[in-house]
């Protein structure tokens, strides 16, 4: 469906698809924006845990990887003013972003993603994140819960993982270097959460993701 972009006077061609499986996405050369309308989902965005509550929005380019580990009443919406609807969140969405990513940045999780995503190679206990939200362990983890599906800690843990990932692909570090890069105290017990969160051991996905790489 043909679009008129007036700031640019530019024709720009988007597709309108009902979907519930989450099956085939990103869709190849394109960029693609869920909209969520109905219902909720926990899933893995780039191996990242998030949970998605309607009404929401994700936009993925194509190099982003999605898998959805559960749906509660999605379903596709495709009557006759589904695209109308789709346009008007849109918009309304749009109209709000500068304000909303102000407040993210301002807001307790804002503030423990970014103290994680700078010291996660540091020691991190529960009472540092607490104390960085100004937030009882209760009331922060709750806060993940929703926004996240996980703990604080748990979330932290995941973010270690993935750090993890990328050096055993493209680096040539020891294990005992990156679990210390990745902020593990312990070679021993980052290797023991890997192969529970991973299903292999880091040697096993240093040698699988290498030659997947190579053959790419």
């Amino acid at each position: 469906m043909s679009q008129v972009d007036r700031h640019k006077n530019r024709i720009v061609y988007i597709e309108f698809i009902a979907d519930e499986s989450f099956s085939n996405l990103p869709y190849k050369e394109r960029f693609t924006i869920i909209f969520v309308t109905s219902g909720s989902m926990n899933l893995q965005l780039n191996d990242y845990p998030i949970k998605v509550v309607a009404p929401s929005i994700l936009c993925l380019s194509m190099e982003d990887t999605i898998q959805v580990s559960e749906k509660q009443n999605i379903s596709a919406q495709s009557d006759s003013l589904w695209v109308c609807r789709i346009k008007k969140y849109l918009i309304q969405i749009l109209g709000l972003l500068e304000e909303i990513n102000h407040h993210i940045e301002q807001s307790p999780v804002g503030l423990v993603l970014e103290y994680m995503y700078t010291n996660y190679s540091d020691k991190i206990s529960l009472e540092d994140l607490t104390r960085c939200a100004h937030l009882n362990r209760v009331s922060l983890n709750k806060m993940f819960q929703d926004l996240c599906g996980c703990t604080a800690m748990g979330y932290l843990l995941s973010y270690r993982l993935k750090v993890a990932e990328n050096l055993l692909t493209h680096t040539g570090m020891s294990l005992n270097e990156i679990a210390r890069a990745a902020g593990f105290e312990y070679d021993t017990y980052f290797i023991k959460q890997f192969t529970v969160k991973r299903g292999m051991t880091p040697t096993e996905f240093r040698n699988t993701s290498r030659e997947f790489a190579y053959c790419q």
